[in-house]
């Protein structure tokens, strides 16, 4: 009888990404995501490093490595940066999100795009 190997699939590897000390280097792998409160580069997903935390602004896009969502101070700014999205409200403040809101905490009143704002 033939014998069938039945160990697990090998999983796809990371890059290192520990060893990029740049924004800008360590989002050219898509496995990668920059931590501005750490100043380090982790391997992550969207929403977040896949080991340890990112206590704010997690950068998973390129285009926000010259600057950060807390960095902008209008809806018509903040929502010109993707990922930026504006949440309203009492505090009004720009932070990372997708169209369905903000990636890292919740809102009442969240902008999008720049015609969401009023």
């Amino acid at each position: 009888p033939q014998e069938i190997d039945v160990s697990p699939a090998p999983s796809p590897d990371l890059q290192n990404c520990s060893q990029y000390s740049s924004c800008s280097e360590c989002l050219q792998y898509f496995t990668c995501g920059w931590c501005n409160a750490t100043n380090e580069c982790l391997d992550g997903i969207l929403g977040g490093p896949l080991l340890g935390s990112c206590s704010s602004d997690w950068v998973f896009f390129a285009s926000l490595c010259t600057g950060r969502c807390s960095d902008y101070s209008t809806c018509l700014n903040c929502t010109t940066h993707v990922p930026c999205g504006w949440c309203g409200g009492d505090e009004p403040y720009c932070t990372p999100g997708d169209w369905a809101g903000p990636t890292r905490s919740s809102c009442t009143s969240w902008s999008w795009t720049m015609a969401d704002c009023s």
